[in-house]
């Protein structure tokens, strides 16, 4: 496991300004240069995306001693992205138990070696924040859930103030990232309801106290990074006007029809992409696991990885790949970066 988190971040953090920036890493180093010379940070609803990339690159960039855009350099602000994708190479531990050791490190190690997320994690956009903060959301719901059931055998076992509390900062540095995470939530919600245990026998007011942490948490970081830690009210405004906007542009009308294609894109670009005059280039060996493993969740069967883990957490991830999958598909505007979500998981 350590070796595949070496190996994921050497392919991540060595050499980080050997590429020029992208037009749209340049637009949001010129929005946190604001953040950093200034000490503001106003949240755009129309654009941009939001807060959560700049204010996590400000304790970085200034580690460094700057002060001032002009002397930043791209693997500065790259640094943000690529440990979050480094850690990301990490998640599966988290889950061990649930998914046993094999199945554990295979998922470490396609993770650390993906082209799509090593070149995305040297990306300074804010996809693998939500890459990340969604996995770290699953983990704590996945706890959250095991709790649950014991409960329903001791009902005094006591509350585990972590899963609740780390779920709910996850959603909230969900939200923070980017509009697209109401998608991330959907399907986490999806797949949790379509798998949860009954809860007839759980005691309502423990659960609702588990709620509550949860909803606090989350609204505390939502509620400071939107409003820029109190100096821009509006902002928490704004991050609800925002989704009238991206209504639009999702359907392809925000950007005088550009990333515009059609439903099988993302499976074309992560599994069959070639260029005129090209190779082909495929990820399909982690589409031929996932199809093995949703086999498995869908059946029952249990493959010689598995055993003898439950297959809950297997059906949970299915279920939300598919959903995720389905609702990015659907969506006529696309670019490349939204599939890293499902693919991931």
């Amino acid at each position: 496991m350590l070796l595949a988190g070496l190996v994921g971040g050497a392919l991540r953090l060595v050499d980080l300004g050997n590429r020029p920036m992208h037009a749209d890493e340049a637009v949001q180093a010129v929005r946190f240069g604001r953040l950093l010379e200034q000490g503001h940070y106003r949240y755009d609803p129309q654009e941009y995306h939001g807060p959560g990339l700049p204010y996590l690159s400000w304790p970085v960039v200034r580690a460094f001693g700057l002060r001032q855009w002009k002397d930043l350099e791209a693997w500065q602000l790259r640094l943000v992205p690529a440990a979050v994708g480094t850690l990301l190479v990490l998640g599966p531990w988290c889950l061990r138990r649930s998914l046993g050791r094999p199945a554990t490190l295979l998922a470490a190690w396609l993770t650390a070696l993906s082209p799509a997320l090593v070149f995305y994690s040297r990306y300074y956009i804010a996809e693998m924040l939500l890459v990340a903060s969604s996995w770290g959301a699953i983990v704590s719901w996945w706890g959250v859930r095991n709790w649950l059931v014991r409960l329903k055998a001791q009902p005094k076992e006591k509350i585990p103030v972590g899963p609740w509390l780390l779920l709910g900062i996850c959603l909230g540095l969900m939200y923070a990232a980017k509009e697209t995470w109401v998608i991330a939530l959907a399907s986490m919600a999806g797949a949790a309801g379509l798998t949860m245990p009954r809860l007839r026998a759980v005691p309502k007011g423990r659960l609702l106290v588990g709620i509550a942490v949860t909803v606090a948490a989350a609204v505390i970081v939502w509620a400071a990074l939107f409003s820029s830690f109190g100096q821009n009210p509006a902002g928490l405004l704004d991050s609800v006007k925002t989704y009238a906007h991206y209504v639009r542009q999702a359907g392809g009308q925000g950007r005088g029809g550009q990333h515009v294609y059609p439903f099988w894109y993302y499976f074309q670009v992560l599994f069959a992409w070639k260029q005129p005059g090209g190779s082909c280039w495929t990820e399909a060996a982690v589409l031929l696991l996932a199809l093995a493993g949703g086999w498995a969740a869908a059946t029952g069967h249990r493959f010689r990885v598995l055993k003898p883990r439950p297959i809950a957490l297997a059906r949970f991830l299915g279920i939300y790949i598919l959903v995720q999958a389905f609702l990015y598909s659907v969506i006529p505007y696309k670019t490349p970066w939204c599939a890293l979500g499902f693919y991931h998981g």
